[in-house]
């Protein structure tokens, strides 16, 4: 008995070093490669192009993600655990940031609902951002391609 209580501690011990972790660890650097999307909607489009780079730092209870250029970096942090917007969640093993954001473009203002979806490329292919807009339009859907730098 105490030697099978033994094998089945040492399994389970086994199993927990060699099991990767739960959600993946989207932090470091990465710089856009591609967009597919909504060629209708040049405004979105050329925004999200603006945001070439991503600075992200990772912990178990948030995710600090800086978006923009070389020259320029907006900072946003989302917590994890709540659906709320502004926020992020994980679904499995993506991670799911949904954010409302204000625009002003000839003296009018919009407001954006923005969901996106995050996951790793097979055998490190990338970070893919799947991204779903609601504008006062409709929907406009894209898919980003980062590589890590």
């Amino acid at each position: 008995m105490i030697t099978m209580l033994r094998l089945l501690c040492f399994t389970l011990l086994i199993q927990s070093v060699s099991s990767p972790s739960i959600h993946p660890d989207f932090s470091g650097t990465w710089a856009l490669r591609s967009l597919d999307g909504d060629p209708g909607n040049q405004q979105i489009g050329s925004q999200l192009m603006s945001e070439r780079i991503l600075a992200i730092t990772q912990t178990d209870k948030q995710i600090d993600v800086g978006r923009g250029d070389r020259k320029r970096m907006i900072d946003m942090i989302y917590l994890f655990g709540s659906k709320g917007s502004g926020n992020a969640y994980w679904d499995g093993k993506k991670l799911v940031i949904s954010r409302t954001m204000e625009l002003s473009a000839n003296n009018e203002k919009s407001t954006l609902q923005v969901k996106e979806e995050w996951s790793l490329g097979s055998e490190g292919g990338g970070l893919i951002i799947q991204m779903s807009i609601l504008t006062r339009r409709g929907y406009a859907n894209y898919q980003l391609y980062y590589k890590k730098q």
